[in-house]
């Protein structure tokens, strides 16, 4: 997870935690603190999780030789852009275009297979985490 506001995920969606540990989307709790998947990046804290209704959603399924996922077709999924990475929706993803994967490799998709399935989604609040320098803690501002 890279980037803070109100994001909903599938109920399987795994997430790391900066203790290193794993949670699914819908066993995540307010305060749970998201590790960033930028290298550096600050993690992110969950500011509130809601549950909606199962309900037919748009869904995508991508795989690549080392990964699979399934998203909503609006889900955002990193791809590379020059010597960085910038957003694309799941739903234009097509064999052949590449995914930047955890640890920041990329690699080519092999399926991006478009369907709709009755699931509940949970929607998130994430808010940036600001890492505090020693000497910040416990200063009055």
């Amino acid at each position: 997870m890279s980037a803070p506001g109100v994001r909903c995920f599938l109920p399987s969606t795994l997430f790391e935690l900066e203790s290193g540990e794993r949670v699914f989307a819908g066993d995540m709790t307010v305060g749970n603190l998201i590790r960033s998947c930028r290298a550096g990046g600050s993690p992110l804290r969950v500011a509130w999780v809601r549950r909606h209704a199962e309900d037919d959603h748009n869904l995508v399924l991508i795989t690549t030789a080392s990964a699979t996922l399934v998203v909503t077709a609006s889900h955002r999924v990193m791809v590379p852009d020059g010597d960085s990475a910038t957003p694309a929706l799941a739903a234009e993803l097509s064999p052949g275009d590449h995914v930047v994967l955890d640890g920041g490799h990329t690699e080519a998709v092999e399926i991006a297979r478009r369907f709709i399935e009755r699931t509940p989604v949970f929607q998130t609040s994430l808010k940036l985490e600001e890492h505090k320098e020693p000497e910040d803690i416990g200063r009055a501002h």
